[in-house]
């Protein structure tokens, strides 16, 4: 999807509103760590070794849909002071945390998927949301746009030109949205059981793993709050255009962590686990490197 949008992006978007799409990632970022507090491994970790697995479910998707619904009222509330600490346009803020509620929903019916070896259908809803995004930015960004005379009317009514950038947080509600109803017949598969002890066990293991979370999105994303403020709209975008550039190598962190946390929770009991994690770890990094090195020595390229 990356590789896809941002080429689009920054070819259609005037650097002053890529930098407001960039600001509504970096939150969006934040507050995914924060709202899923390291529930989603916590689950792999006790799911893999767990007799009584059901329970774990239940516990983990009824604590993360009553702290998520918790954080929409507290939003609901202070939206308005919220909308002022974060600078966004307040539709764009609704979009936001629309987005945030909807896939922090999802969190631990996917990691169901992931962790009881169901890969196609994980695979087919993540490639239904990824193909429901970048049609709809290929839709708004570039068909209406450029094609007009074949867009419905009613599209043609509400399309503002001007503001294109608000067609991409559409995409991402509509998408999350989709996986949502895609995912809705896990939530009635749920048990109303929540275990406290359970809950205990899987929030001491996963707060610290929101924490170094946390750690990450500052130290990945405190550069563009900070400098938005002391520098223009347009070279806050051309600054956040350059730092896509790591889209490939994102690509590649994101595949692999997606088969890498149930893997190794499901192999921790096995006498050779240090080993096939010292190999995937070396692998990783030539794999890594190699990505590094291509895209330095071709840079020009992926530049243009």
């Amino acid at each position: 999807m990356n590789f896809v949008l941002v080429p689009l992006h920054t070819e259609v978007l005037p650097a002053e509103e890529y930098s407001v799409n960039t600001v509504f990632y970096v939150w969006a970022a934040f507050f995914n760590v924060l709202l899923t507090y390291g529930m989603e491994t916590s689950f792999f970790r006790f799911f893999s070794t767990s007799k009584e697995k059901s329970k774990v479910f239940s516990t983990a998707f009824i604590a993360l849909s009553i702290s998520t619904i918790l954080f929409a009222l507290g939003v609901f509330v202070f939206q308005d002071e919220l909308i002022i600490l974060m600078d966004l346009d307040p539709f764009y803020f609704k979009l936001l945390f629309s987005v945030l509620v909807l896939d922090t929903l999802v969190v631990v019916p996917f990691a169901y998927l992931r962790a009881t070896g169901r890969p196609i259908k994980f695979a087919g809803i993540k490639i239904i949301n990824i193909l429901t995004v970048v049609f709809l930015n290929l839709y708004f960004l570039w068909f209406v746009r450029d094609y007009p005379q074949f867009a419905p009317q009613f599209v043609l009514e509400n399309y503002g030109p001007r503001d294109i950038v608000g067609y991409i947080f559409i995409a991402n509600l509509v998408a999350s949205a989709i996986t949502f109803l895609l995912l809705l017949p896990y939530f009635f598969k749920t048990r109303i059981s929540f275990d406290t002890g359970t809950f205990r066990q899987m929030w001491k293991y996963g707060w610290p793993i929101m924490v170094a979370g946390i750690a990450f999105v500052i130290n990945e994303n405190l550069d563009k709050l900070l400098i938005k403020d002391m520098i223009s709209a347009e070279t806050m975008g051309a600054y956040a255009g350059c730092y896509k550039l790591a889209v490939f190598m994102t690509i590649f962190v994101q595949a692999f962590k997606m088969g890498a946390e149930p893997f190794f929770f499901n192999h921790a009991k096995e006498k050779n686990a240090r080993n096939t994690y010292a190999d995937i770890l070396k692998y990783f990094v030539i794999s890594g490197s190699l990505i590094f090195l291509v895209l330095v020595c071709f840079i020009d390229f992926f530049k243009n």
